[in-house]
Parts: C-alpha cells; structure tokens; sequence
C-alpha cells in the first residue's frame, strides 16, 4: 500500500503568546512538528507533504536536513479543507491518505498505520469518547450506527452538543475518494471556511463505506492553543514515553518524575529513578542503574553502569560495569572505561579513565590520560590550564596518586609509580618512582598568640 501523508502545519498559533509558528513550539526540547515527523518516519512507502503558512520560511528552515518533505504553501488560511486542498496536486493516485496535524505530536506509527489500512475500504476517522466534548466535533450517526456527518461544536444544535464521541480531526482516505470530496465542500458555515470535516457528510451522500478506529489512549491526539495546554501536553509526553518503555521491560521509581528531551533509547532490565532527566541522544544500557535526580545529556550509559544521585553526565560515556557519583559531574568528552569509578564531587574534562581506575572524593580530572588500575586519592588536581592552553597530563597503568595533590601539565607520570599525599607534581615521574613534591614542614617552639 503506498502512503501519503500530509501534515497541516500553517498555523499562526497566536494564543501561544510566542513569535514562533505554534508547529516549532518546545515539546521535550524539540519542536513539535519533529514528533510528528518522527513518528511518520517509520512508515514504509511513504511520500511526505507538510503544508505550511505563517512564517513558513522559517518552519522549513528548521526541517532543511529532512529531504524527505515535499513543502506546500497555504498563501491563505481558509480553513483545513482548503490546507488539504493544496497537496492534492501532489498526491500519488494510487495511494492512501493520512490527515495529521503538526500540533498534535503524539500520535504514533501504530496509529497511523492502522487507520491508513481502514481507509482501503472507505474515509476513515480517528475518534474517542469524551466526558466533555465542549469544543471538538461530534461524530453523527445515523440507522445501523453508521457515519453521516461531523458536526463542529459552534454549528451544532443542543442535541448534537450532547454526543460524546468527537473527532481527532485525523482522518484518512483513498487519493481518488479524498480529491472528489474536497471538491464537493463548500463555506456556508459561521466561520466561513472549508472544513475538512465536510467531506464526511459528501461520503455518506455517496453512500461510501465511512470507518471509524476509537483511541483507547486520548494522549495521542492531545494538541495544544496555549501554554497551559502545551504544559499538559508536556507532562502526557512524559508518561506516554515511560509506559513505551515499560513495555520494553524498562523499570521506573514512578513514570511520572522522568523526564525524556531528546532521541531517548533504554534497553530492558535498566532502572531510572525519579527526577531523572534526559537531554539530546542519550542511550542507556541493559541492567544500568541511575539514581535519582541524575541529568544525561548527549551520553552513553553501557550496561550494569551506575550513575548515583544527583550526577551530570555530558557529552560522555560510561562504559559497562562503570560508576559515577553521587554527586559527580562527569563533563564533556569524558570516557570511563570498564569498571572504573568516580565518586561523590569529582569532575572530570577531556578525560579518559581506564579501566577499574578509581577517583572516589573530591578531585578535579581535566584532559587526563589515564590507565588501568590507577588510583586518585581525594583532593586531587589536574592543573590542565596555563592561562592561555589546555594541556595533558598522562598517568600510566597501576600509579597511584597520594591525596590532595596537584599534578601540574604538561606531565607523566609512570607506571606503577607513587605520588605522596600534598605534593605539587612539576616534572615527569617515572616507572615505579616514588615523588614528593612538599614544601619542608617547620615546628616552632613557644608559639605567643
């Protein structure tokens, strides 16, 4: 089955309170025309239209790497039947087509999928039953429960008003079914524009075959006018996220405090804790264990790793069996191999770790070069910075550096050498040495105050 979807997106979105068109709006620190899109993308034999209006140039801009959208032009905004109307040059005969809207960001591949399949046999609407249906159009059946019309809430009479079952405003078609349609609909409505919904009434007119799939989770078709909304919307993304990977055999502390701003992958058996935020690409490993309030951004969590409380990971990676925190903040373009260990207030920079390498107390390790089985001792300090350059200091396989030293780059220091507690480290210390780098300790006698 070949597939067109076409994805509305001209709207000004002025209730928003924001110069951006409503498409480009933040959701989880991504536009929400981008889940949209991503959820599109899993779709086979796909040909993708996305008609835009206010500020198009920039919404266009902000897709430019995706050369896979045909853009379409609305010039003027009168009405989603007359967006749709815009692509109809451009739809493939032979295909099916899915109606979506770029403000509604959650709607899944699965849906998609199953209601373009609906659409072989007749117009197919997305529908659900609302408590309070003040504001969407209801869904008008007639003898056998079958489809006659979509009503919007301002031309609905009292009776109408009482319907529960509303419409998504997704809909699908065959090519052919939806460009007859369009052309069938006309304005003499109180908003004196063309209503997609119309095409409904025309369907039945022609006794077509008219479908209908219920959501079981309204989520899917959450969009949002205003910030309060786009909140709710916020905080639905969240959980509907969790339960994906839930299903996936994910654990969570509670679904409800973990929050996913980005390209999010988990893989089953890990454990997230609450207030636990994800940010950009970030992939978690099988069995991985992250304690609460934990930030990851733009980083790799290898499997049986453990990030405890309240850490920072950036632009890094934590290979399997590692560890860091609590409290750590493992910074940009760090690489902790397997099994090595930061612990509570240590930073790292520019580093790499070696394996089962430790530093487990307040230490600073910025563009380091270290080795197997190497200890830090709390206190300790990469001096990386001369004011102008960073430069590297280098610690080889099993040294051992004392507490509270400093370890002034450009430096190496040996294999299996030892470094004494407080000393300042200028020079190279060889294989196995033992360096001291302390100033002479003076005892005075009868101290006067």
């Amino acid at each position: 089955m070949n597939l067109d979807i076409v994805i509305l997106a001209a709207g000004k979105g002025t209730r928003m309170g924001s110069s951006l068109p409503k498409v480009l709006a933040s959701l989880a620190g991504r536009p929400m025309l981008e889940h949209v899109l991503d959820s599109v993308s899993q779709l086979k034999k796909t040909k993708l239209h996305v008609v835009v209006g206010h500020e198009a140039q920039q919404v266009r801009k902000t897709f430019s790497g995706n050369k896979k959208i045909n853009w379409i032009k609305q010039t003027k905004q009168l009405g989603t039947g007359h967006a749709v109307k815009q692509a109809t040059n451009h739809i493939r005969s032979n295909s099916n087509v899915v109606i979506l809207y770029g403000d509604v960001p959650l709607i899944s591949e699965t849906t998609i999928s199953k209601l373009a399949k609906l659409a072989s046999k007749g117009p197919a609407l997305l529908t659900f039953n609302k408590e309070n249906p003040t504001g969407y159009g209801r869904i008008v059946r007639g003898s056998r429960n079958k489809i006659e019309a979509i009503i919007e809430e301002k031309d609905a009479s009292p009776s109408e008003k009482e319907i529960s079952e509303v419409n998504s405003g997704i809909m699908a078609f065959k090519a052919k079914d939806l460009i007859r349609l369009l052309g069938k609909i006309k304005n003499n409505n109180k908003a004196k524009e063309f209503y997609l919904t119309d095409t409904v009434h025309e369907a039945h007119l022609e006794k077509l075959n008219i479908q209908s799939l219920s959501l079981s989770d309204t989520n899917e078709v959450l969009g949002c006018n205003t910030l309060e909304e786009l909140q709710a919307l916020e905080k639905a993304y969240h959980i509907f996220t969790a339960k994906k990977f839930l299903n996936k055999g994910v654990s969570f502390a509670d679904i409800e405090k973990v929050k996913f701003r980005g390209n999010i992958s988990i893989e089953k058996g890990a454990f997230i804790d609450e207030n636990v935020i994800f940010e950009g690409t970030v992939s978690i490993g099988t069995n991985a264990k992250i304690g609460p309030g934990c930030i990851i951004s733009n980083s790799k969590i290898g499997k049986n790793a453990k990030l405890l409380a309240y850490s920072f990971v950036e632009e890094s990676m934590l290979e399997s069996n590692a560890k860091a925190g609590p409290f750590a903040h493992v910074g940009v373009q760090t690489r902790m191999e397997e099994g090595a260990e930061i612990g509570n207030f240590v930073e790292t920079k520019r580093s790499n770790i070696g394996a089962n390498s430790k530093a487990k107390h307040l230490a600073y390790i910025g563009d380091g070069r270290i080795g197997k089985g190497v200890n830090i001792g709390a206190g300790t300090i990469f001096c990386n910075y001369d004011g102008v350059k960073k430069h590297i200091t280098k610690i080889e396989d099993d040294a051992f550096i004392g507490s509270n030293s400093a370890l002034v780059a450009p430096l190496t220091i040996g294999a299996k050498s030892y470094i004494g507690s407080g000393s300042v480290v200028t020079k190279n210390v060889g294989k196995g040495q033992l360096a001291i780098g302390r100033g002479r300790q003076k005892n005075m006698p009868n101290r006067k105050k």
